[in-house]
């Protein structure tokens, strides 16, 4: 389910949603597995992602962990990234 403003779209295989600059957006993942592709046009985030990530280590899928919640926060807040709060609970 994707969030934009008030707005709330439940999708799924194959669909798209568009967010433009500006609107508050989210996501939540409502089954077991899930992937997604975000397409940022144009690309002004590549600063944070780079201080925010990590090179892959192999070309699979590394196993499923927390992400590191404080580091995120401080790279949203270095580069410009407002956090306005989580998905809404299901």
């Amino acid at each position: 389910t994707f969030f934009l403003d008030d707005e709330q779209h439940t999708v799924g295989p194959g669909s798209y949603v568009f967010g433009p600059r500006g609107r508050a957006h989210t996501h939540r993942v409502e089954s077991d597995t899930a992937r997604l592709a975000t397409l940022l046009i144009p690309g002004t985030c590549e600063a944070f992602f780079r201080s925010t990530g990590r090179p892959a280590e192999t070309l699979a899928l590394p196993p499923p962990q927390q992400p590191d919640l404080d580091g995120l926060l401080a790279g949203m807040r270095e580069h410009g990234i407002e956090f306005l709060a989580p998905p809404p609970a299901q």
